[in-house]
């Protein structure tokens, strides 16, 4: 499994008459993948009714993670909707956000996925690339088994043969596991 990128707009809320204050919107880039998700949490300032409260600011880069993250860290969640409802140990830094909004605000959201995509790897390593990214689908597998088991690939026959039928095996568990 590769990793996902995901952007959700949160709705701003004004709950002043239950005594609870109010917020505006927030904009959050999520990365998710196999251990864990990275997610830059950004205030707009847009409050219910106002004119914006302030300009739009980091506010927190967030690590969401399937396994402690350091010594002694406990789950801080029994269902995260962030990991498909697994506990999760999560952690956060507001320096870390100003760095992931200044790169968004300079150079884009290519280079702001880019960046949360490293996050992704310096926290939890980097994961298993998802081969239909790179072209490597159940066809592709079928068609290079049909070039083994006939011999165009210059292997030996009993090499060719025996790669042939690994290469159906895989093509036919791909389709199987979507």
């Amino acid at each position: 499994m590769g990793l996902r990128r995901e952007t959700r707009w949160r709705a701003a809320w004004d709950r002043r008459h239950e005594g609870y204050g109010k917020h505006g919107v927030d904009v959050l880039f999520f990365v998710h993948g196999p251990a864990g998700t990275i997610a830059l949490v950004i205030f707009t300032g847009w409050e219910p009714d106002t004119k914006p409260a302030h300009a739009p600011m980091a506010a927190a880069l967030e690590y969401h993670g399937d396994a402690p993250q350091h010594e002694g860290q406990e789950v801080a969640c029994e269902s995260c909707n962030l990991r498909g409802g697994r506990p999760c140990y999560s952690d956060g830094s507001g320096l870390a956000a100003d760095t992931a909004f200044d790169v968004l605000v300079s150079e884009g959201d290519e280079a702001l996925w880019a960046h949360l995509e490293g996050r992704y790897a310096d926290r939890f390593g980097a994961p298993e690339p998802d081969l239909e990214d790179d072209g490597i689908t159940p066809e592709y597998l079928r068609d290079l088994a049909d070039q083994f088991t006939y011999g165009d690939m210059g292997a030996s026959d009993t090499d060719s043969m025996r790669i042939g039928r690994a290469l159906r095996r895989l093509a036919s568990r791909s389709e199987a596991c979507p």
